[in-house]
């Protein structure tokens, strides 16, 4: 095991060990908590890292790792008699989880929660995944309703925005000082609250971390979708889950949401004329990306950038291709869970 960049974060390797070899180490990482056995197959190398941080009570770990089978029986929980909350999140692979409640089968990029105080059989594909263990203190208030909702998949709208959020802090953690860990435990557990025992006054506490969670959401769609004449509030609130009403209001500071695609539009557009290798024709650019015409095309990039599409094209082409340092942007107030994850406000 080894410590990386972050003061928290802790990694694993199945390489690491030179003398139990790459299933062993793995084992050895686990036991006693689990018993794994490999189902790949024989004579494949075995690969596989995890990385875990500790968030104040509350563990996010990381992991890679080939096909496994992975038991938590009656020695398990004698030998390490630990019953937190796991909520897992492939980002691919799947996992078939059995106990003496149910077998549930988790799709990828759906949550699923489950316990460590339960004995457990699982069968786990190839698999990246993102957990989050949640010692039962942290909870206590609601724990009925997360014992409840132990063995299944969290198949919500509000599921899968915990899948997003656990993927955002993943990425963010090693950014988080050790001043701010106080607030981020917070933030984590009010988002995780609310997501797997929703209701009105758990969402108020986290609404800034689904606020936040959902704009992702809708930003990805949107540049999925840039080149689509469907795009507009229709297929975004299809696509996410969501009203036209808490659409808007996610984009009230941004000028709206119609002025966040066209925006984006634009910046695509000025992306490509500021490429000395593509000849693609202002016109077609113009249609490729929904614009009625090529004067409107024009007039709404002169409008944003202060200069004309032709212009950005002759300066590629000349070497001197025109930053967008001073584009105008909308005020985006700071949101509390972007600003402690990466130490700005993200601008729409």
């Amino acid at each position: 095991m080894t410590m990386d960049n972050s003061a928290r974060a802790a990694v694993f390797t199945s390489a690491s060990s030179t003398t139990l070899g790459g299933l062993g180490a793995w084992r050895d990482w686990f036991y006693p908590i689990l018993d794994i056995s490999a189902t790949q197959s024989d004579g494949e190398e075995f690969c596989s890292k995890n990385k875990v941080w500790d968030i104040g009570g509350i563990l996010l770990s990381s992991v890679i790792a080939p096909a496994t089978q992975v038991t938590r029986g009656k020695l398990n929980i004698s030998r390490a008699p630990i019953d937190h909350w796991v909520i897992t999140y492939n980002r691919y692979g799947t996992t078939e989880l059995t106990s003496a409640k149910s077998t549930l089968h988790a799709p990828p990029q759906m949550p699923f929660l489950w316990s460590l105080g339960d004995r457990t059989i699982s069968h786990r594909t190839k698999v990246d995944r993102v957990q989050l263990l949640i010692a039962r203190d942290m909870f206590r208030d609601i724990a009925p309703q997360f014992d409840a909702e132990r063995g299944s998949v969290l198949n919500t709208p509000l599921g899968a925005l915990l899948g997003d959020y656990m993927l955002f802090l993943e990425s963010h953690l090693d950014s988080v000082a050790q001043q701010d860990l106080p607030r981020l435990t917070e933030s984590v557990r009010s988002m995780i609250a609310a997501c797997v025992a929703p209701s009105g006054e758990r969402e108020e506490v986290a609404a800034s971390e689904l606020s936040f969670v959902r704009r992702e959401r809708i930003r990805q769609v949107i540049h999925l979708n840039l080149r689509s004449a469907e795009l507009g509030p229709s297929m975004i609130c299809k696509a996410v889950g969501i009203s036209r009403s808490q659409l808007y209001r996610l984009f009230e500071h941004s000028g709206g949401v119609l002025r966040y695609i066209q925006r984006q539009r634009l910046l695509q557009c000025h992306a490509v004329l500021s490429d000395p290798e593509n000849r693609k024709s202002i016109l077609s650019l113009a249609e490729e990306f929904r614009f009625s015409d090529a004067f409107s095309f024009r007039r709404a990039f002169r409008r944003e950038f202060g200069h004309s599409p032709k212009e950005v094209r002759f300066a590629a082409e000349v070497g001197m291709p025109i930053k967008l340092g001073t584009e105008r942007q909308s005020a985006d107030p700071p949101r509390r869970f972007y600003d402690l994850m990466i130490g700005n406000p993200r601008i729409f």
